[in-house]
């Protein structure tokens, strides 16, 4: 991979001119030539092949988020220069992936950063056939926020296939210290609860929280 110094200031060339494929790396530009024609899939490491598996696994789960907040929470995250909010999702995410399953540890799925603070206290039960409640501490010292922050809730199936229930409309907020989630039959009994805040202004999000929801 060649860097390239762009001849005018502020000017950067990206896209594919005859064999060259010009892009932008980290707010470098960049130049490599283009494949000549298609590699073998067996001529791939194992470890490349792993790579590619992972990969295709972050963007089944990014098109399968686009509907929700989480993508928005992403573009307030912080990021290298010249990263986007698809390559900030992907570089955080790609250690909860593997080969042969999509998700390897859903614990280590982040689906927002920020620098809101979580509040202390977090734990979730089941209270029904098919409502969730999940409570915080709400006390001066555990709060960890402002009062108006404001809640999103995502819940994921366990099969690996990235079937998601989100909750960004919800009216409790930090302040509140509880909220019920309520499933209809449609959606199933998601196993994974994904809990952040967004700040009032909807400038800034919490890092989010990994709950294992048991049904009874």
């Amino acid at each position: 991979m060649k860097e390239i110094k762009s001849i005018v200031s502020g000017v950067t060339v990206v896209g594919k001119i005859d064999e060259y494929i010009f892009y932008n790396r980290l707010g470098v530009p960049c130049v490599r030539r283009a494949p000549r024609k298609k590699r073998d899939p067996d001529s791939f490491s194992p470890a490349q092949q792993v790579g590619q598996a992972r990969l295709r696994y972050l963007v089944s789960l990014y098109q399968a988020l686009a509907p929700t907040s989480v993508l928005q929470a992403w573009s307030k995250a912080k990021k290298r220069p010249g990263q986007t909010r698809f390559n900030a999702f992907v570089s955080r995410n790609y250690a909860a992936f593997c080969k042969d399953e999509a998700i390897a540890d859903y614990a280590r799925v982040k689906m927002s950063e920020g620098d809101l603070r979580l509040p202390l206290g977090i734990a979730a039960t089941v209270s029904g056939t098919r409502e969730i409640t999940l409570t915080w501490d709400t006390e001066k010292d555990r709060i960890m926020g402002k009062t108006d922050d404001r809640l999103h809730v995502l819940l994921m199936a366990g099969d690996g296939s990235f079937r998601t229930v989100a909750r960004d409309n919800l009216t409790e907020l930090r302040g509140d210290g509880q909220a019920v989630v309520r499933l209809t039959p449609e959606e199933g009994l998601p196993e994974h609860l994904y809990c952040f805040w967004e700040s009032a202004n909807g400038q800034n999000f919490s890092p989010s929280k990994h709950i294992h929801i048991i049904w009874e």
